[in-house]
């Protein structure tokens, strides 16, 4: 499929349009449909008086897990690795240790109780990516079972050292168009920078509440221990540091793209597929309901979590904003990369106004 002219047009005026009535300072949309890219907009600036260009990288937070998930269904397709191997297969963890006995599964979906860590860590260790992995691996589960709680942080460390242990090579430089580390110097990274004007919210839990004081201690400890993951993220060592689940940089066009190339090796029709949610219900860390497949979000029929098809969407946003996701049923891959941070806790105004108008330009707008 293709779009004429006339369509193109009309799509890039509304998403400029949008953007400048939604207070987003600069921002990049890319699609794909069948392997083929259909769209591939910039708007605004990615710092003061630097204007946006199709490479410009975002910070994109949580966004990057789907990078992480994409590199372990991989592995699992290839028959390198199992959803129910046990952590304890391929991590160095004594065996009394809770955490070896939790699943490749339970962890990629947001089971395995690994949300936060217990004790305060100093400031300074998350620069510091071999110290964070051995803190993860001595972290103990915060449930006795299986249990539903989304880890934003913690859950990168283990991931990133599930994929060097089957590889065998170090987790490193870029996975599935999402890149870390030293930024390289043909890389133009965008200035973070909060939204200019308030967007509409869809569910009353948002980031910010979660953090507050009706917030429960897991849930600050999941996002603010120590509290350096939370802020200075403009600041050249964190854009550099190792943080697999937050500090991933990637443009609109390489994350698209990254889906659309997944679109062609993942399995459909099977237990694992990223499109068959797993795990669905009340999350113990956000405080609101969230459903997931192996390392992706899925659609909950909600406006802010429509990301592709109920039937065959999955992917995942970022605090902020930025998001990517693919569809399996439509061969659609899209991501949204913003420098203007909001507050929800999945897709904000700009995201959903986006996909809804997207998807009646293409004639499926009744499948979200």
């Amino acid at each position: 499929m293709s779009l004429n002219a006339a369509q193109t047009s009309e799509f890039a005026e509304f998403y400029h349009s949008l953007m400048q009535r939604l207070g987003d300072e600069g921002s990049a949309l890319a699609v794909f449909k069948n392997g083929e890219c259909l769209l591939n907009l910039v708007s605004g600036e990615s710092s003061p008086g630097v204007p946006w260009r199709d490479d410009t990288q975002v910070i994109c937070y949580s966004a990057c897990k789907g990078a992480l998930a994409m590199a372990i269904s991989r592995l699992v397709t290839r028959t390198d690795l199992s959803y129910g191997d046990t952590l304890a297969r391929w991590l160095v963890i004594p065996p009394e240790h809770a955490l070896s006995s939790i699943t490749v599964g339970q962890l990629l979906s947001h089971q395995s109780g690994m949300v936060a860590f217990h004790d305060r860590l100093a400031e300074e260790s998350i620069y510091h990516y071999e110290d964070m992995c051995r803190a993860a691996l001595r972290e103990l589960p915060w449930f006795q079972k299986p249990t539903l709680a989304y880890s934003p942080f913690l859950w990168g460390w283990l991931v990133s050292q599930l994929i060097e242990a089957v590889t065998g090579e170090p987790f490193e430089h870029s996975v599935s168009g999402v890149s870390y580390g030293k930024l390289g110097d043909d890389e133009t990274l965008a200035v973070l920078t909060p939204n200019r004007a308030a967007l509409k919210s869809y569910r009353t839990q948002s980031l910010k509440r979660s953090l507050g004081p009706n917030g429960k201690e897991m849930t600050r400890s999941a996002f603010m221990n120590p509290s350096s993951l939370m802020v200075g993220h403009n600041a050249k060592r964190w854009t550099s540091s190792m943080i697999p689940a937050a500090s991933g940089r990637a443009s609109a066009f390489g994350l698209a793209g990254a889906y659309a190339e997944f679109l062609t090796v993942t399995v459909k029709d099977t237990d694992y597929s990223p499109a068959k949610t797993i795990i669905h219900g009340p999350c113990k860390t956000t405080q609101t309901e969230m459903a997931f497949s192996y390392g992706f979000m899925r659609p909950q029929g909600t406006i802010d979590t429509q990301f592709g098809s109920m039937t065959g969407g999955f992917g995942h946003s970022g605090a902020g904003g930025s998001f990517g996701f693919a569809d399996i049923k439509h061969d659609l891959a899209v991501a949204y990369v913003t420098r203007s941070l909001g507050q929800a806790m999945f897709l904000d105004q700009r995201g959903a106004e986006l996909i809804e108008r997207l998807y009646l330009l293409l004639e499926i707008d009744n499948e979200l």
